[in-house]
């Protein structure tokens, strides 16, 4: 095998000249297998998310541009039948509030501006949410309020607390009108609200939480970081360390897929101050005298 040393080496020099195995050996790879991973907080990693636990409306393509108001904004494009509060069970209710007549309303995401100082909250929240937000603030830095008439909830809760705190240094105020039905994790938004009012005739929907891998409040430790989030932002909103524990202690009590509705004057009794329960007491104390 060594009679020809040069006709060896030019032999092996051709392999490795010729076209057709330098296209073999440097072609593009080969796609084998393409998936969505998210933070865990409570393992400190990144975890799959598989195909049929991803929203549509969670996608990487979309476009931040505000977008018209017209019919179209109240079909499924805006409104996917995937949505958490769907799943829970819920479905939408029709919008009675709409712009006034002959305005123009912007939409930005789940935000419809209808106004220079006042924007509708009628749409399910995301993590493109937050850049939709920002994007409506610099164009319309003047608002003011956030009314919420048929506030449906969020499909990614950690995106949703960041909104509600961006909300919150805003200095924006959100309104729950007669009729308005608040749910989920749009909840968490309207506390974000700096004042906050709530009207007659008002509901809002809670129940416990379930994230992507189907895992519930019950699947971690009380001492979990998981847990610390949802307390964290409830103190961060004004709520006093027991009543954000009790709030959310009361929240998971209530089955996922079952909710529970509260009245306006059940949640009113869970975002009043301190100072307004402990002054109310002597009232009471002295009327029972008297």
């Amino acid at each position: 095998m060594w009679r020809n040393p040069v006709a060896a080496i030019l032999a092996a020099l051709a392999c490795f000249c010729a076209p057709g195995a330098v296209a073999q050996t440097a072609s593009s790879p080969e796609t084998v297998d393409v998936w969505v991973e998210k933070w865990d907080p409570e393992t400190g990693r990144w975890i799959k998310v598989e195909a049929s636990e991803r929203e549509g409306n969670d996608s990487p393509d979309y476009d931040l541009r505000p977008q018209r108001h017209d019919d179209r904004l109240r079909g499924n494009a805006e409104h996917p039948s995937s949505s958490r509060f769907e799943n829970a069970g819920w479905s939408r209710q029709k919008d009675r509030h709409g712009p006034a007549r002959g305005q123009d309303a912007v939409r930005y995401g789940p935000f419809l501006v209808t106004g220079p100082r006042s924007a509708l909250l009628d749409g399910t929240t995301d993590r493109r949410s937050l850049a939709h937000f920002d994007a409506m603030m610099r164009e319309f830095p003047q608002l003011e309020v956030i009314r919420m008439i048929d506030a449906p909830g969020t499909v990614n809760d950690v995106a949703n607390l960041e909104l509600g705190r961006r909300i919150r240094r805003a200095g924006l105020k959100t309104t729950v009108p007669p009729g308005g039905s608040v749910r989920s994790g749009a909840i968490e938004l309207f506390l974000a609200g700096q004042p906050r009012s709530i009207s007659p005739d008002t509901r809002f929907a809670v129940h416990a939480w379930r994230d992507a891998a189907g895992r519930r409040p019950s699947d971690y430790g009380p001492g979990s970081r998981v847990h610390r989030m949802y307390i964290d932002y409830y103190k961060d909103m004004g709520m006093s360390e027991k009543r954000a524990r009790n709030f959310y202690a009361m929240t998971n009590s209530v089955p996922h897929r079952s909710p529970r509705w509260l009245n306006g004057s059940e949640m009113r009794s869970w975002i009043r101050r301190p100072e307004q329960t402990s002054a109310a007491a002597p009232m009471r104390r002295e009327r029972g005298g008297s």
